[in-house]
């Protein structure tokens, strides 16, 4: 390395460095010349990190197989140069020729630079905006920890680049009401879990609704939300019927007795569901089907959501919500799941655009309902089958004759 050789003179050092010009493709050698010129006699230190900057690139360069070693000791210098105080015009042209090396850097020199260059206060924006435009494997570290980056940077590194930038954003430590409020509303169910994970930022009342309606359908993100500190317990009653018995053990056990006044009568309605024969289906309770018809106004029920609910054994939430989602009755719903056949939920499906997979799932998960305990593979192919053949004037015909 040159540094090792002591009689190296400044005229070769500039020399070298002219090299790292030419080689990196700054726009203005004669200023570069200048630069290092300067440096030699000003900044020395910063001028050996140039030297030392161009050998290692080159040889990187060069190499077959680019060791972590090499990339980590590459990058390691760059973040050096940029800690240095310097002047505006060396600040500039120190930059032009990073940026020169980013540009044509491979992705795990990015990646590598991009780590060291998110710890880093004061980094150019022009490099910190190219690392965070970069494909995600790069931009993760950038988003989630440069100090360098402003709300109007983020909010157009997200809407330029999508929801995978998003997911990184949510996770940053210092997030404003405005960028939190715009990542809830994109409604991606990891962003979410990755802003009720992060605890050191406030959700804001906006955000709150929002996320709690997404943790009715998803136990992965009611889970974190319900365990944050600033959860407001009225969220906490409106998921408490949609999550399974592990996370209702918990609400149970972390909510005050004055909390749990407000959720019993839920907790006894449940209790009575599941005391229930098995030949029989309670009609839901009216705050059941309320609450099924608040889901429909606010675009989160789903057949998802219903399966999930017949997953967790809860029939009446399951019947309340089949009746809201197909505009049925609750006496039909009951005809339907009763029905051996299956024609009749074939019916009900088809008529609501339920797709198959859901339909399959909604079938065997309330056999025990018609007492079977288990359904035969002839059975199933059966009801499939009929599913495929019945279009929707036929399914109107079945639940007219059936159900009237």
């Amino acid at each position: 390395m040159y540094l090792g050789k002591k009689n190296k003179t400044d005229k070769d050092q500039c020399s070298s460095n002219c090299s790292l010009s030419d080689s990196f493709g700054a726009n203005n050698k004669q200023g570069y010349r200048d630069l290092v010129l300067n440096m030699l006699q000003d900044s020395p230190e910063v001028s050996k990190l140039l030297v030392q900057l161009h050998d290692h690139e080159r040889l990187y360069s060069m190499a077959k197989s680019k060791d972590d070693k090499s990339r980590m000791e590459l990058a390691q210098i760059i973040a050096d140069l940029l800690q240095y105080n310097q002047n505006t015009t060396q600040h500039e042209l120190i930059a032009d020729v990073l940026m020169g090396i980013i540009e044509k850097a491979e992705i795990n020199l990015k990646r590598a630079l991009a780590e060291r260059l998110s710890l880093i206060k004061g980094v150019p924006l022009r490099i910190v905006l190219n690392l965070a435009n970069d494909e995600i494997d790069v931009a993760d570290s950038i988003l989630q920890k440069s100090e360098d980056l402003k709300d109007f940077d983020l909010i157009y590194i997200m809407k330029a680049k999508g929801v995978e930038h998003s997911r990184s954003i949510a996770q940053r430590p210092k997030i404003s009401e405005q960028l939190i409020d715009l990542l809830a509303e994109q409604e991606d169910m990891i962003v979410a879990v990755n802003l009720a994970n992060n605890e050191s930022i406030t959700i804001t009342p906006r955000s709150m609704k929002i996320l709690t309606n997404m943790s009715m359908r998803s136990e992965e993100l009611a889970r974190p939300f319900i365990q944050r500190s600033d959860i407001d317990v009225s969220c906490v009653k409106k998921i408490y019927e949609f999550v399974g018995e592990e996370l209702k053990h918990y609400i149970r056990d972390n909510f005050s007795s004055e909390d749990m006044s407000v959720i019993g009568s839920e907790i006894n309605e449940l209790v009575k569901e599941f005391g229930n024969s098995e030949d029989e289906i309670t009609s839901p309770p009216e705050n059941l089907i309320t609450k099924a018809q608040d889901m429909l106004k606010a675009n989160i029920l789903s057949p998802t959501v219903m399966v999930d609910n017949l997953r967790r054994g809860q029939i009446a939430n399951f019947s309340a919500q089949m009746s809201v989602y197909c505009d049925i009755s609750v006496e039909q719903v009951d005809l339907i799941i009763k029905d051996k056949t299956g024609l009749k939920m074939v019916a009900a499906c088809k008529l609501a655009d339920i797709q198959k997979s859901d339909f399959v799932n909604m079938y065997l998960l309330t056999s025990r309902v018609r007492g079977a305990r288990m359904i035969s593979e002839t059975s199933l192919s059966k009801v499939m089958r009929s599913f495929d053949r019945i279009d929707k004037p036929m399914a109107q015909k079945i639940l007219r004759s059936d159900l009237h």
